[in-house]
């Protein structure tokens, strides 16, 4: 009885880890596809200034950070026009 009750809780475990990696999996890939959306809100509320971000990528290898129509308005005060505009910023390990 110990023998086959004991593979029992093995397949249990393995499924539920399966199951918990299955959902971290989806959660990673849901922050990944809202990356340039986290990543704007985090500059709007860092700089207190309107912030755009037309898309934003990371590769790990090589380490290369990648961001795309980039607009940084201007404070209140300051015109309409942006304080910056990027087409491209490419940062490298």
């Amino acid at each position: 009885m110990g023998s086959g009750h004991s593979r029992i809780l093995k397949k249990r475990w393995l499924r539920l880890a399966a199951l918990l990696a299955g959902i971290l999996f989806a959660m990673v890939c849901a922050a990944w596809l809202r990356l340039p959306e986290i990543a704007q809100r985090v500059a709007r509320h860092t700089l207190e200034v309107p912030v755009s971000i037309g898309d934003l990528s990371l590769s790990f290898h090589p380490g290369t950070l990648r961001i795309e129509n980039l607009t940084i308005g201007q404070p209140p005060g300051f015109g309409d026009k942006p304080l910056l505009t990027v087409e491209t910023i490419v940062v490298r390990n």
